[in-house]
Parts: structure tokens; sequence; C-alpha cells
């Protein structure tokens, strides 16, 4: 495989196919647009696909209640059997292991999964041709979404531990006495055994 998947654009022409040193934050914003564009030129196949197989789940949930069991179960089996092939004919792979972390069941999972898949080609492919920075480059962008992601999970999970460490049986009873006050019905609480 002789030709680069992704032709350079402005910058990279200047240096022979490599970025220049940025001097100016003006081109660093240059090199950092070019390299998220080119990632998701990769990544978003990717994400694509992980959205359509979470479609087919989702296309599953809506038929619970409205068909019966035998019906149920037979578009269950079809989209078990879609969704299998859809992962199982991708020819594409970019990396030995990946095909592995494919099994997992999980879009936490996949997304990194297909950062990882997206980064690794990127700085493959620079490497291959000769131009460090622009694999470096290409890394930093990676990095910074990667940051962002960590801050979501961070904020979700400082999130579940609010929820778990709330007092929700003060809570209910605080909104019932509130209720009380502004002219809302009772509301009757079953006491619990310290739960």
């Amino acid at each position: 495989m002789e030709t680069a998947l992704l032709i350079n654009g402005s910058s990279a022409d200047e240096a022979g196919g490599d970025y220049l040193p940025p001097r100016s934050f003006k081109a660093i914003k240059s090199v950092f647009w070019e390299e998220t564009v080119k990632l998701w030129k990769i990544a978003g196949p990717i994400a694509f696909n992980i959205i359509c197989q979470y479609g087919t789940n989702s296309f599953t949930n809506i038929f619970v209640g409205h068909l019966g069991n035998f019906e149920l179960s037979a578009v269950s089996i079809s989209l078990a059997v879609i969704g299998t092939f859809s992962f199982g004919f991708m020819l594409v792979i970019a990396i030995g292991s990946l095909s592995i972390c494919m099994n997992f069941n999980g879009w936490e999972a996949m997304l990194f999964i297909g950062i990882n898949a997206a980064i690794s080609v990127r700085v493959s492919n620079e490497l291959g041709l000769g131009h460090p920075r622009a694999a470096k480059y290409s890394v930093y962008v990676t990095g910074l979404w990667g940051g962002m992601i960590a801050g979501t999970a961070l904020q979700t999970l400082l999130l579940l531990i609010v929820l778990y460490k709330t007092n929700w049986i003060k809570e209910v009873e605080q909104t019932t006495e509130r209720m009380r006050k502004w002219g809302g019905q009772d509301i009757f609480i079953a006491e619990s055994d310290g739960v």
C-alpha cells in the first residue's frame, strides 16, 4: 500500500508533506482544525456503525408490550442476526486486538475503541510517510478529545456519588411537607426498615 490514506492539505504541503513548526496561535489553530477533521474522517463511520447498532437494539425495545411472546422473540432473533452480521462482515480493522474488543457489548467501550482505531491509523500513516510532526499533532488532538470524554465520565461518577449519598426518605418528607403547606394533596409514604 504505497499511497497515503489521507492526503494532507494546506500547511502540510509547505514542508514536504509534514507540518511546519507552528509559530503563532493562528498556525496552532489551523493545525488543530486540520487534525480534528482528519480524525473525524476516520472515526465518523465507526461512530455511525455504533449508532446503527444501538438503533437495532432500541428497535427491539419498541415492540415490547405490543407483540406476543412468539412474535417478539422472532423480531429479537432477526435483529440479533442482523447485528452479528453487520459486525462480522467488517473487512477493514486497523488493529488485531480491535477485533477481539468488538465483542464487548457497551457503548462506553466502543467509544474508546473507535478513538483508538482512528488515532492508530493516523499516527501509522504519518510516521510511514516520514512526517513525525503531523503524527505528534494528531496525538495531541486525540488527547484533547480524550480529556473531554474523561471529564464527562468524572461528572457522571460525581453525579452517581451524590445520588447514592442523598437521604431520599428525608427529601420525600420535605417535599410532602411543602406540598401540604402550599395546598397540595397528602402523599402516603410507607415506613421502611432503615433502607
